[in-house]
């Protein structure tokens, strides 16, 4: 027979080593929870930010071009059209400052004819933008359209 000590000893190391599982359980667990690779975004374990893109098609009543464009987040219309024009030669734009700020004057050579009141009115996800080309801040995933209007 075993002392009473003896006993007390076993029990306190055994309650010590279930209460060491839990936590490397516990941490393990959270550690698997918190560190989730999405399998659309991750090459062979290593995450893999998903690019910042938009969609923008210009239609100038005569011609439609449709474009992808990857963009950093927090850059406006303008100043991220401004890189990419220097990337794809197929897209071009002209501006004009006012005391009202930017505005779009031509797209892919096609000038809007002021005589003719012709502007070229910006459309983010089908809705018109109520805010100029500077002040625009696209979002990944929006549908942002340059079309040539009369007014």
């Amino acid at each position: 027979m075993q002392n009473k000590s003896s006993v007390s000893i076993k029990r306190i190391v055994a309650l010590i080593s279930v209460i060491v599982l839990v936590i490397v359980v516990s941490g393990f667990l959270f550690y698997i929870s918190n560190n989730k690779t999405n399998p659309e975004t991750s090459i062979k374990g290593v995450n893999v930010e998903s690019k910042n893109q938009f969609s923008l098609s210009v239609d100038n009543n005569l011609i439609q071009k449709s474009y992808v464009i990857d963009f950093e987040k927090g850059k406006s219309l303008f100043d991220t059209l401004t890189s990419y024009k220097t990337k794809e030669a197929t897209f071009l734009f002209d501006y004009s400052e006012s005391a009202y700020g930017i505005y779009l004057t031509g797209v892919n050579g096609r000038i809007a004819d002021m005589s003719a009141k012709e502007f070229w009115n910006i459309k983010v996800n089908g809705a018109d933008s109520q805010v100029g080309i500077k002040d625009l801040l696209p979002l990944s995933g929006d549908k942002i359209q340059l079309i040539l209007t009369k007014y």
